[in-house]
């Protein structure tokens, strides 16, 4: 997204709540590529999903020139990146109404922390690859 559709430099036009973004999720100057696939096999749900987000510098100079048509190059400056890949396995038990979850994940973020209006805030890069296990159980709510 632009950074001129969610900040704007007088506060009565902006899309913030106590600062936080009521867009998207990523707030100004920022993107992410979602790709989600949800195979059935053997019983089992099989759900692949993997995102790519990209935030850059929202300063208050740009704010400042938002009407003064200064073309700011998009993802100059410093900039936050995350890519997060996950397989996850889903298998009923007990007349489908236990569920078993079993998977992986893997992240990759890059300065992470960043904060898009002070730039200099992020920290060390890192990625991890998380195992994952989990049960639920669903049952009928009933209200009288």
């Amino acid at each position: 997204t632009d950074h001129r559709v969610y900040r704007h430099r007088f506060n009565i036009n902006d899309s913030y709540s106590y600062n936080y973004s009521l867009g998207f999720w990523v707030g100004p100057h920022g993107e992410e590529i979602y790709f989600s696939y949800e195979l059935p096999f053997k019983r089992m749900k099989i759900t692949s999903s993997i995102s790519r987000i990209q935030r850059g510098e929202l300063t208050d100079q740009m704010l400042t020139d938002q009407y003064d048509n200064i073309i700011n190059k998009r993802y100059s400056g410093e900039t936050e990146n995350r890519t997060v890949a996950s397989l996850i396995c889903k298998k009923g038990i007990v007349d489908d109404k236990v569920f078993l979850r079993f998977g992986c994940e893997w992240i990759d973020w890059q300065n992470p922390g960043f904060d898009p209006t002070t730039p200099g805030s992020g920290s060390d890069d890192f990625s991890k690859f998380s195992l994952y296990l989990g049960l639920s159980a669903k049952t009928p709510i009933i209200f009288d």
